[in-house]
C-alpha cells in the first residue's frame, strides 16, 4: 500500500477555479497536485500545494471512494480471510460542465460522458508480483500558513502489517482481491485497472465492474504459495526471570531471560531453536544458536521455555531508565519465524540503586527582574531514591539546593528564581548536579554596570574641619564609591589635587552593589601647599569622578597675618598703602603701624621737630584667607 497522505489546509484556505476556467488549465493544475502529492509519498518531505495560485469555485475533499483487499482460496473457495480496508477520499475541482479529481494516485475527469484518466496511479501485475500503492487523502490542519501535503507514513505501515498479517493467519489464501467500491470514478477505475493488471494478458487475473454498486473488483489467482499453518504456537508471554511477570524493574548489566509457555500443536517434536526474542523493534535479537534458542517441545505438548539476550549484546543498544518493547516469536525447524504474539510484552531498564540525571535545563521570564530555572530530574535506577539537586554559579560562589524523592523511572522538576540583576549582562554558566550527574546551561543577567566603569564615586564626605586644614599636620579626604558591577570588583580610587601635584591610589575591592567610604591622608609636609590657599580635588574610579571637583583651604594654624604689596603715592600728600592677608586657620584682629624714618642726614632746621617716627597705629580685624588693603 502507498503512503497515507495527508493534505494540510492552511489559514489561507483554498482559493479555487474560477467557474469559466477551462479543464486543460485544471489538469495542469491537477497534474503538479499529483506531483507534490507523489514527492510527500515517496520522500516524506512535506510539500506546498498550488492552491493559492487557482482562481474560482473551491476545490474539496469529499468523503467518496474505499479500497478492500482481502486474501482467499480459489481451489476451495473459501473466503474466510477478513478484509483489509481503507478510505480513498478525493480532492475535487468542480468546473460548470466536468469534475476533475485526485483520487487513489490517479486524476479522473468526470462528464456526462463519462469518466477518463487523465493521470494513472501506481498498479500493475507482471505474472509474478502484484504493485499495489493506493494513495489515501485525509484532511487535517496542522497550523500552516498555506496548503501543504504531509505523508502519514504509519498509517501506510500499518496496512501493509495488517495485509501481511492477514495472509499468515489464512496461510492456505494464495490469491488475492482487491477492490476500489463506492467510487464516483468507478468507470475509469475499470477501464484503467483491466490494462494494469493484464486482464486480457494473463489467465488467472480478472477484473470485474459493477457499476450498480460503483465498484471494480480485481482477482490474482495463486499470487503466492501456500504455507502450512503454524505449528508451534505462544500460548504465554511470562516475564523476564526474576521480575515477578515484569512487574519489576531489570538492573542494567544483568542478563535477560525471556520466557514463555510453547504450545507444539503437530505430532512432530520441534528441535532447537525454538523461541527467539526481538527487543526496541529489532535493535536486539537474541541468537538463535543453541546457547540462545530455547529447548526442544514434543509434540502435541504445551512446555515452558526461556531464550536468553546477554548484557554484552545490549548494553551498546539499549539504555537505563527506559521501557522497552520486546517481541516473542517461535521458530520452525528451519529457523524461519513461525508465531509471532501479537501483544508486545515490555519491561523497564535501570542502573543499579537509585541514579539521578539531569536533563532539559530551561530558562524562563518571571515578575520583574526574576528569572525561573528549571531541570527535569530523572531516577533511572531500579530503586526509589532521594537526592539534594544543587545550582551553582561557581564564578560568584552562589550556590542553592532543593531535595527531591522520586520512584524508579519517574521524573520530577526542581525550579530556582534568579535575580538577573545581580548577574553581569553576558552569558552566565551555571551547573545543576544531582551527585550522580550533572549539566550546564547559561543565563544571561541583566545588570546594568558595565565591568570597565564597574566603580562609581556616590558621595564626597569632604576635606577636614568643614574643608580647612593647617599646613602643620596630615589631614584627610574621604568620599563614597560603589562597585555597580554585578561581581566582585578591586579597581585603583584615586585622590589628585592638581595645583599641588598630589596623585594618591588607594586599591579598593568591592562585592556588587556594595559602597565603601575610601579616605586618603595628605601630609603637607610631603607636599608643595602654601598657606593662605584654596585648592581643588578629585576623586576618581577609572573614567568615573566626583560629579563637581572638590575644594579645601590650607592654612597656618591660628591667626596669620602677612604684609604685601607694600606702595607708595602722591607728591605733596603722600599715600602709603599695604596688603594686610589672613593666612590662618581662624578669624582674628592684628595691630598695624606705620613709621616713617629720614635715611638721609636730618636738616637743622627739622631737628628739634622730629617729624619721623610712627606715624599710625591702629587694629585690623579680618576672617582667615581674607586680604584687606591698608
Amino acid at each position: 500500500m502507498g503512503a497515507m497522505l495527508v493534505f494540510v489546509a492552511g489559514s489561507a484556505m483554498l482559493d479555487a477555479i474560477k467557474s469559466e476556467a477551462n479543464s486543460e488549465q485544471t489538469q495542469q493544475f491537477a497534474m503538479e497536485i499529483d506531483h507534490r502529492l507523489t514527492t510527500v509519498a515517496t520522500t516524506g518531505s512535506d510539500q506546498p500545494l498550488p492552491i493559492d495560485e487557482m482562481q474560482g469555485n473551491e476545490p474539496t475533499i469529499t468523503d467518496d471512494g474505499n479500497i478492500s483487499v482481502r486474501w482467499y482460496n480459489a481451489s476451495s473457495g473459501s473466503r474466510t480471510c477478513a478484509p483489509v480496508e481503507g478510505e480513498l477520499r478525493a480532492l475535487e475541482f468542480e468546473l460548470d460542465d466536468r469534475t476533475i479529481a485526485h483520487q487513489g494516485g490517479g486524476i479522473w475527469e468526470k462528464t456526462d460522458r463519462g469518466v477518463s484518466t487523465v493521470s494513472e496511479p501506481n498498479i500493475g501485475y507482471d505474472n509474478d508480483s502484484l504493485q499495489l500503492q493506493i494513495m489515501e487523502l485525509e484532511e487535517d490542519d496542522f497550523g500552516s500558513s498555506g496548503t501543504v501535503a504531509r505523508a502519514d507514513h504509519s498509517r501506510s505501515t500499518e496496512l501493509t502489517e495488517t495485509i501481511n498479517s492477514r495472509a499468515r493467519a489464512c496461510s492456505d489464501a494464495a490469491s488475492i482481491e482487491f477492490s476500489i467500491e463506492n467510487s464516483t470514478y468507478h468507470e475509469g477505475w475499470a477501464t484503467y485497472l483491466e490494462d494494469a493488471v493484464g486482464a486480457d494478458e494473463y489467465s488467472e487475473v480478472s477484473v470485474t465492474h459493477k457499476p450498480a454498486t460503483e465498484a471494480v473488483v480485481v482477482q490474482i489467482e495463486n499470487v503466492r504459495t501456500p504455507v502450512e499453518s503454524a505449528s508451534l504456537l505462544i500460548e504465554s508471554d511470562n516475564g523476564i526471570e526474576d521480575t515477578n511477570g515484569n512487574t519489576e524493574p531489570v538492573e542494567f548489566g544483568d542478563n535477560l531471560r525471556f520466557q514463555a509457555t510453547l504450545n507444539n500443536t503437530g505430532s512432530d517434536r520441534v528441535t532447537p531453536p525454538t523461541m527467539r526474542v526481538a527487543i526496541d523493534g529489532g535493535s536486539v535479537v537474541s541468537n538463535n544458536g543453541a546457547s540462545g534458542g530455547s529447548g526442544a517441545v514434543p509434540g502435541n505438548q504445551e512446555k515452558d521455555r526461556s531464550v536468553k539476550i546477554d548484557s554484552d549484546n545490549y548494553e551498546d543498544h539499549l539504555s537505563p531508565g527506559q521501557t522497552y518493547e520486546y517481541t516473542l516469536q517461535t521458530l520452525d525447524e528451519n529457523g524461519d519465524i513461525d508465531d509471532t504474539l501479537e501483544d508486545p510484552g515490555e519491561f523497564y531498564l535501570g542502573e543499579s540503586g537509585s541514579y539521578f540525571t539531569v536533563d532539559n535545563i530551561e530558562t524562563t521570564s518571571a515578575d520583574g527582574d526574576n528569572a525561573t530555572i528549571s531541570a527535569e530530574i530523572t531516577n533511572i535506577g531500579v530503586e526509589e531514591g532521594d537526592r539534594t539537586v544543587t545550582i551553582d554559579f561557581d564564578e560568584f560562589d552562589v550556590t542553592a539546593s532543593e531535595e527531591l524523592t522520586l520512584d524508579y523511572g519517574a521524573t520530577g522538576t526542581v525550579t530556582w528564581t534568579v535575580n538577573k540583576t545581580a548577574l553581569p549582562y553576558e552569558p552566565n554558566e551555571f551547573e545543576v548536579g544531582t551527585g550522580d550527574d550533572t549539566a550546564t546551561e547559561t543565563i544571561v543577567g541583566g545588570a546594568t554596570g558595565e565591568v570597565e566603569n564597574a566603580f562609581t564615586v556616590v558621595e564626597d564626605n569632604g576635606v577636614g574641619d568643614d574643608q580647612i586644614v593647617t599646613d602643620d599636620e596630615s589631614f584627610t579626604v574621604e568620599a563614597v564609591v560603589e562597585n555597580t558591577y554585578a561581581t566582585e570588583q578591586s579597581r585603583d580610587v584615586t585622590l589628585t589635587v592638581p595645583d599641588a601635584e598630589i596623585t594618591i591610589p588607594e586599591p579598593t575591592t568591592l562585592e556588587s552593589g556594595e559602597r565603601e567610604t575610601v579616605s586618603f591622608t595628605v601630609d603637607p609636609d610631603e607636599h608643595d601647599l602654601e598657606a593662605g590657599t584654596v585648592y581643588e580635588y578629585n576623586v576618581t574610579a577609572g573614567d568615573e569622578g566626583l560629579s563637581e571637583p572638590g575644594s579645601f583651604y590650607v592654612g597656618k594654624p591660628g591667626t596669620n597675618f602677612e604684609l604685601s604689596n607694600a606702595n607708595v603715592s602722591g607728591v605733596e600728600n603722600i599715600t602709603v598703602t599695604a596688603d594686610l592677608e589672613n593666612t590662618g586657620v581662624e578669624s582674628g584682629s592684628q595691630t598695624v603701624t606705620l613709621d616713617i624714618e629720614y635715611l638721609d642726614e636730618m636738616p637743622a632746621d627739622l631737628e628739634d621737630e622730629n617729624p619721623y617716627g610712627r606715624i599710625f597705629e591702629g587694629t585690623i580685624r579680618s576672617s582667615l584667607a581674607e586680604c584687606t588693603v591698608v
